[in-house]
């Protein structure tokens, strides 16, 4: 994942307590973790979580070189957006009904004697992660697994378009593989990522 983990943002939104509009800002937020996830037939969704030091209120509804980002005016992604078996294992493209990503920055928030107010938040090691379902039809994820051999695994979001890459990607667990008489077998893989990038062809 390219970029710095140790960069602190400023979140704010505005408010109404009591009839009164305020700007809620939260300094020195850092990045705990983020997910993006989608099943078949669902939308595109993204989580972020935040460590931040002291939320403070302002008095006005916008505080000074705050800028709130506008409407993009275009409908949201969808699963199918990716076009057919957008999932790519190695060389496979497995039948994928739901993926997650997850990214985690593992911070350590610091406290000091004499203060309520965190001192600093300090990033430790990230992880990386991919979680995903699909129709069980072959052996070539348990195979990888069983032989801890390394794939490279990419997610279209859009054709042309939005594209996660994993490079160096270990499948370390199956995490569901039920048997029910009458139902479609379906496992659920789970694998630790080196490298990761979201590019946007």
């Amino acid at each position: 994942v390219t970029g710095t983990i140790d960069k602190s943002l400023t979140i704010a939104s505005s408010i109404r307590i009591n009839s009164i509009d305020y700007a809620m800002l939260i300094p020195g937020c850092k990045i705990e973790r983020a997910t993006v996830r989608c099943a078949a037939g669902g939308l595109l969704q993204a989580e972020v979580y935040c460590i931040g030091r002291k939320p403070q209120l302002s008095g006005s509804t916008v505080a000074a070189g705050v800028t709130f980002p506008s409407d993009a005016g275009t409908a949201p992604y969808s699963f199918q957006d990716g076009g057919s078996n957008p999932v790519t294992i190695a060389s496979s493209t497995p039948d994928v009904n739901n993926i997650r990503v997850a990214v985690r920055n593992n911070l350590t928030p610091i406290y000091v004697l004499g203060s309520k107010i965190i001192k600093d938040i300090v990033p430790m090691e990230r992880q990386l992660q991919l979680v995903w379902s699909q129709l069980q039809k072959g052996i070539t994820e348990f195979t990888a697994a069983t032989g801890s051999t390394d794939q490279t695994i990419s997610w279209t979001l859009v054709t042309s378009g939005p594209t996660f890459r994993f490079g160096n990607t270990r499948i370390t667990r199956l995490l569901n593989l039920p048997y029910v008489v009458g139902s479609v077998a379906v496992e659920t893989w789970g694998a630790e990522c080196e490298t990761g990038s979201l590019d946007s062809t």
